[in-house]
């Protein structure tokens, strides 16, 4: 049987405690893409429900988020 020296157990050990912190950190990240794709999914669901709120009161058409102003397509002229 070989022993190996301190240097070398030393030098294995760092390393695999650097790779192990890589899979917990690689980990991490899996869990927040997760969260993030949920969130995502959630704000999705909610604009489209406000979409549909908003069509039902105003018509299709287009709307400009920047001046707030609607332009009802042409087809359909709007309930308001």
């Amino acid at each position: 049987m070989i022993k190996l020296q301190k240097e070398e157990i030393k030098s294995l050990n760092s390393t695999q405690d650097s790779l192990n912190q890589i899979i917990f950190a690689l980990g991490q990240l899996d869990i927040q893409k997760l969260e993030l794709e949920e969130q995502y999914k959630a704000i999705l669901t909610k604009q489209n429900k406000l979409v549909r709120e908003l069509e039902d009161k105003y018509g299709e058409g287009k709307l400009n988020l920047n001046t707030g102003e609607f332009t009802p397509d042409s087809k359909d002229s709007g309930t308001s």
